[in-house]
């Protein structure tokens, strides 16, 4: 098959997307859970309704914060420029054995302005992670880079 809209596919990667390991030599804890609701890559999770086997995303900031769904190679995923990181087509579906960052370094999709050590909490409305404190669920962890106005940033996760 020929290839015709050269604007499909580029020869730069992104730098990153949403749920990849920003650094392998930081200390990190992975656990596995499985997916009680379609989990996207780099989103926040909580436990599920059986808590010691499932997690599902955060809804609501009343939630306890349980980790970050890390992306995976398992999934097919799009391959549209215009796609945001968060929405690459690929998410963990119900069922699924989602690996859950606990600990660690990891690239997440933020809202408005971050800087290097900023607090960082998750947003149950948007599913995005900002450095607002307001109706949301934290802090867990610590920005890592800088944005002005929202996009993809490392977090430093905290919660073991």
């Amino acid at each position: 098959m020929a290839q015709t809209d050269l604007d499909t596919y580029g020869f730069e990667l992104d730098v990153a997307q949403a749920g990849q390991l920003a650094d392998m030599g930081l200390d990190r804890r992975v656990d596995s859970f499985a997916a009680e609701a379609e989990v996207a890559f780099g989103q926040a999770v909580k436990r599920g309704t059986d808590p010691e086997k499932q997690c599902e995303p955060i809804d609501d900031a009343a939630d306890a914060f349980l980790g970050v769904a890390l992306f995976t190679h398992t999934r097919e995923q799009g391959f549209d420029r215009s796609a945001t990181p968060a929405s690459t087509g690929s998410k963990y579906l119900v069922s699924d054995t989602v690996s859950v960052l606990r600990k660690g370094r990891v690239y997440v999709n933020a809202a408005g302005e971050v800087n290097p050590d900023d607090d960082a909490y998750v947003d149950p409305a948007t599913a995005e992670f900002t450095a607002s404190s307001t109706e949301t669920v934290g802090p867990v962890g610590k920005f890592q880079g800088s944005l002005a106005d929202g996009g993809l940033v490392a977090v430093d996760i905290f919660r073991e």
